[in-house]
């Protein structure tokens, strides 16, 4: 058997190529996240039909049925081993025989994993002709689904690496047939702070107090004295005009500017708001007084 792909001589994909088959995004989506990771020389051999082992790595867990499923679907027929779990020495010995009988007999194999390191054989991954990590999907990818799937030619601004920050399904979720793109798109921004609400609650959650970080100099005992003089303030001994309430912390990016954010709310028993630049373009159509009303509902809040 030799693997095969209709998509990769057509725009993408192959149902949507049928003017009367219902899109599915994730059958769509998937294809195009496959697909775009093939490079030219794989492509070649594929239309050579010549016997090739191919390793796909799934983005993650979430993302795994939907890439098995684009790859039963495109790449047939061919022999496959799929796996989520670490290697055992029963995969590993089933693993090493597949790859022995199919090339003897000129078949191609397919290795669907989400960590080829830790699921799949030595002798497999020494073997591979090409090892395929695809990607989280990007908004391009996504847009291009919206876009199948509801007719528009133009999509809405989506959040910035939704596809890396949401699970598969929740991305399919907000595709609803019937409706409309603007309603997915909304639905995705919903999704999206969400998330980021989410894992800002986790952040202060499992962050340490502040007293029991270390390397942050003054910046920790401005920190300490405010949580203090909060408690204070509460208690009705100090003026809220008192209070030293702002700061600004900078520094290259893994320096803990965020741990310090949370870690101090958390002393304080306060929540913490962040956003991002990124953030507000994302949620806004990027002109200044967009910008300026993102910037009062953040303070607001």
């Amino acid at each position: 058997m030799n693997i095969t792909v209709p998509m990769l001589d057509d725009e993408f994909p192959s149902d949507v190529d049928d003017e009367h088959a219902p899109i599915r995004p994730s059958i769509y989506l998937g294809e195009r996240m496959l697909a775009d990771a093939i490079p030219p020389a794989m492509r070649r051999d594929l239309k050579r039909k010549r016997s090739i082992v191919v390793i796909i790595e799934a983005p993650s867990q979430g993302w795994f049925p939907v890439i098995q499923t684009s790859a039963h679907f495109n790449f047939r027929p061919a022999e496959f081993i799929s796996r989520e779990e670490k290697l055992s020495k029963n995969a590993a010995h089933t693993q090493s025989h597949a790859l022995r009988t199919s090339i003897e007999v000129g078949h191609s194999l397919v290795a669907l994993v989400t960590d080829a390191d830790t699921q799949l054989s030595p002798e497999l991954i020494a073997s591979a002709d090409y090892r395929l990590p695809i990607p989280f999907p990007t908004n391009a990818q996504l847009a291009a689904a919206l876009r199948a799937l509801y007719g528009n030619k133009r999509i809405g601004k989506l959040p910035p690496d939704i596809g890396s920050r949401a699970h598969a399904s929740s991305i399919f979720a907000a595709m609803r047939p019937g409706e409309n793109a603007g309603r997915a798109v909304a639905r995705l921004h919903e999704l999206d702070k969400r998330i980021r609400g989410s894992a800002q609650r986790a952040i202060q959650t499992n962050s340490p107090p502040l007293s029991e970080l270390t390397g942050y100099g003054v910046a920790k005992d401005w920190g300490l004295a405010l949580a203090q003089d909060l408690q204070a303030y509460r208690r009705g001994e100090l003026a809220w005009a008192e209070l030293s309430t702002a700061a600004l912390l900078h520094g290259a990016p893994g320096t803990g500017k965020t741990l310090f954010a949370s870690a101090l709310a958390r002393s304080c028993g306060i929540p913490m708001i962040s956003t991002s630049l990124g953030q507000l373009f994302a949620s806004t159509d990027g002109y200044l007084n967009s910008m300026t009303k993102a910037l009062d509902e953040l303070f607001r809040r």
